[in-house]
């Protein structure tokens, strides 16, 4: 979003407030229609399996191949056999798998509960 202004805006204590009322806002609107807590933990779990699985596997496909584009190595002293394209989109594409499992369930379990 901000590119390289990002060092003169993390100073500026507004720009803090909105990300901080961006993090817990929707917990609070969550909250405020459904009053068991662990349907609220299972949902942010979800959130949880993307921001762990999914986005970290994304960021590694893309920024590796725009390392190779601009003639960049991809490879440094943290890389070992799991650091390649094929490993990110195994993580990438287990993560969508145990999302689509995590809502299926959820959604059959709020189905079984409301009868």
């Amino acid at each position: 979003w901000y590119g390289s202004a990002i060092h003169e805006l993390k100073e500026t204590w507004k720009q803090r407030l909105v990300f901080r009322l961006l993090g817990f806002v929707p917990q609070i609107i969550g909250a405020a229609f459904v009053r068991d807590i662990s349907s609220i933990a299972s949902y942010a779990g979800l959130f949880t399996i993307l921001s762990y699985t999914i986005c970290p596997s994304l960021l590694q496909i893309f920024s590796s191949r725009l390392m190779v584009e601009a003639g960049l190595t991809t490879k440094t002293q943290y890389s070992n056999v799991f650091s390649n394209e094929a490993s990110a989109w195994m993580v990438a594409i287990l993560g969508a798998v145990l999302i689509i499992y995590a809502i299926i369930g959820l959604a059959t379990k709020s189905f079984v509960d409301a009868f």
